[in-house]
Formats: structure tokens, sequence, C-alpha cells
């Protein structure tokens, strides 16, 4: 793999987009969650969560690379990993705390918000001595949420990007796939560490799912 698709496929899958591509799949595919028959009509509550989950974090790190806490954007090593974990933690976690008694927010979004954060947790604790893949473990989360999406829908009829959300989960690994070969390419990351950053994803989202429901 070229360097130059290698760096498009990291940056498109990057681990804080995955709480608004779930967000998206979520209610697009099942907007009556969300109180509503069409997603667009859930716009703000769309842009109150990019703003939290991508956003703010990615806020965060362009200050961190000019007060140069930071050498690179792609924060190569695991020190430099520590306080946009931090952060995006405490964003994840503001998101939680205000959207949980919501009613209108899709009760497996909020699973999927709690599963991002035992994540997070997960992922900066091994960080202190592994450097585990984030992209992987996203990657991860998110199919373990399209499966419980596919669940909660399966017999509905539903429009969009996707005709039948029980393919989304075989999707989500095709990209995760395209993913993981990028980051090795990079040599951002080892095969374990991309095995297990997916491992940490999958099991994240099922442990948020378990103590939600």
């Amino acid at each position: 793999m070229k360097k130059i698709p290698a760096h498009i496929i990291s940056i498109i899958t990057h681990p804080i987009l995955m709480m608004s591509i779930g967000l998206l799949l979520c209610i697009k595919l099942d907007p009556y969650s969300f109180g509503v028959y069409d997603w667009t009509l859930r716009w703000p509550v769309v842009a109150m969560i990019a703003m939290m989950t991508f956003v703010f974090p990615l806020v965060v790190v362009f200050m961190l690379k000019k007060l140069g806490f930071i050498e690179s954007f792609e924060m190569n090593t695991t020190k430099e990993r520590i306080i946009p974990y931090i952060a995006t933690s405490i964003f994840y976690l503001w998101l939680y705390i205000t959207t949980r008694s919501n009613p209108e927010i899709s009760s497996l979004f909020k699973s999927y918000t709690l599963g991002a954060i035992i994540i997070i947790f997960i992922i900066f604790f091994i960080n202190n001595f592994y450097k585990i893949s984030a992209h992987m473990a996203g990657l991860g989360g998110l199919a373990m949420m399209t499966i419980f999406l596919g669940l909660q829908i399966s017999g509905t009829e539903t429009w969009g990007i996707v005709a039948a959300p029980q393919y989304l989960p075989s999707l989500v690994l095709l990209v995760g796939g395209l993913a993981a070969g990028a980051r090795l390419d990079l040599g951002a990351h080892r095969w374990h560490e991309l095995a297990s950053g997916f491992v940490v994803g999958i099991v994240g989202i099922l442990v948020g799912y378990q103590i939600y429901f």
C-alpha cells in the first residue's frame, strides 16, 4: 500500500470519528429510537455530539501541537497520547452524563457511548506499557455496535447507504482490514498491537451494553 493512500485511510478511520459515524448509522437506520421519523430532524443532536466527540478532542490535539507537547499529529509515542486520552475521556463522560436521561437519545447509542468510555480507559491503562492501536479499538467498537444495531432493527424496512443492516458489521470489518493494512504500512503499529486494539474495542462495547441494559 502506498504511503499517501495509507495516510488517507488512517485519517478517515481515526478513532475520534467513530462516535460520529456510529451516531449517523443509528439515527439514519433507526430514527424512531430518537423520537423522529427522519434523521434530519435531529441534526442539532448530531452537531452537538460531533462537537463533543470530534471537534473538542481535535482542538486539544492542535493546542498540544502548538505548545510543543506532541511532535506530530500522529502521536507516534505512547507518552504523547496520554493527555489526548485524558481529554477525550472527559468529553465522552460529559456526553454520557448529559444524554443518559434524555429520552430523545437512542438507548443503543447511550450504551455505545458508555462502551467507548470503557475502551478509552482500557487503552489509557494499557498505553502506559504497550502501544495498543486506538484505530482498531475504535473500529472494533463500531463493528460490535453495528451488530447490536442490526439486531435492534431486524425485520424493519430501512433505506439509505445500507439497504440491509445485517451487512454493516461485514462492511466495518472490511474497512478495519484496510485500516490495519494502512497502519502496518506506515509503521505505526505491529500486527499484535492492531489485533489487541480490535479485541479491546469489541470487549468495551460488550461491557458497556451489558451495564446499560
